[in-house]
């Protein structure tokens, strides 16, 4: 999360309580119930430990699974579409279960009304058992697309979005703007 130096005028809700997950056996498959506050990096990790397969696109993003979800992360065109069970937002009038077939899948965009969406608390993801060496092969290609990116460094990721036909580091790039800064944040 990135927010400006010195007062904010708004309330801010840190989702480091909202840690746990549990998964539930049912056969070829298994549910994951994961809180919005749990990183990224440990629920990729709980998944390779289990041999379940889906979630290998993690390899290397940042941050926590809310906001994973919540900002449709992905890589090489994979991502939570098709893993996703249901999802628990809080929104005006309380907390809201969402089904599969109210997600909207788009690049880089949250797949439910965030108009309305105030906060994601948890989801329900299925995914398939694998074979631990298919699922460290795909660790390692995800890996290799992330080579020469700042993984392990206090970042926000990727949190720019690829116009079609190039990407936003090129343009970055070409337009003089990687190693911008302000205060202490750093494009």
């Amino acid at each position: 999360m990135l927010i400006q130096d010195g007062f904010l005028d708004a309330l801010v809700i840190h989702t480091e309580k909202l840690d746990t997950f549990q998964a539930e056996d049912g056969g070829n498959t298994v549910r994951l119930h994961v809180g919005a506050g749990v990183s990224v990096k440990r629920l990729l990790a709980f998944a390779i430990e289990k041999n379940f397969t889906g979630l290998e696109f993690l390899t290397g993003i940042p941050g926590t699974f809310g906001g994973a979800l919540w900002g449709n992360a992905g890589a090489a065109g994979t991502g939570f579409s098709g893993l996703i069970e249901t999802v628990e937002t809080l929104e005006h009038g309380g907390p809201i279960a969402r089904r599969r077939d109210e997600f909207l899948w788009e690049y880089r965009q949250c797949p439910f009304n965030a108009k309305l969406t105030r906060m994601i608390l948890n989801a329900t993801l299925v995914l398939e058992k694998g074979n631990p060496q298919e699922i460290a092969e795909k660790v390692r290609a995800f890996s290799e697309l992330k080579k020469g990116q700042p993984i392990g460094k206090k970042t926000a990721g990727c949190v720019f979005k690829n116009p079609p036909g190039t990407s936003a580091g090129r343009l970055l790039d070409q337009t003089g703007c990687k190693g911008m800064r302000i205060g202490g944040a750093i494009v």
